[in-house]
């Protein structure tokens, strides 16, 4: 297994990958767009995990100068459930926290509200009464 910083050209195996792994996506090309544009944002702190130079799991860490956001921690299903998720959510945090970030912020899905308890192993919880998680670091 190797982390690596994400490269433009994994696009196509990315979107694969999130449909596989049932993340809530716009079209195609929306999210072509958007993914370049965060890349060229953020290009040290969006990663993916590679199995033998395969693409299985992703994380897009974006950084807006005050919080960190998490976009698109996915796994093939396959290699769910065996701590690749938390390794790569801890890689993807402290490369956020290397940028400067001190606050977390991620969004779940409602149709995906089965990965709440792995989150909340991670430290984040509901903010207010929205959907929205997030993880403080400022008080460490």
């Amino acid at each position: 297994m190797k982390i690596r910083k994400i490269e433009l050209s994994d696009f196509d195996d990315l979107y694969e990958l999130w449909k596989e792994a049932g993340l809530d996506m716009a079209e195609i090309e929306r999210e072509k767009r958007e993914f370049e544009m965060m890349i060229e944002l953020n290009p040290t702190s969006s990663i993916v995990l590679e199995q033998k130079a395969r693409v299985i799991g992703s994380a897009l860490g974006i950084f807006n100068g005050r919080r960190g956001m998490i976009y698109h921690l996915a796994l093939e299903p396959k290699w769910q459930g065996k701590g690749y998720g938390s390794l790569l959510l801890k890689e993807v945090e402290k490369r956020l926290q290397q940028r400067g970030a001190t606050k977390f912020n991620l969004f779940v899905s409602l149709e995906n509200l089965k990965i709440f308890p792995f989150y909340e192993k991670h430290g984040y919880s509901v903010m207010s009464d929205s959907i929205v998680l997030a993880k403080d670091l400022w008080k460490k």
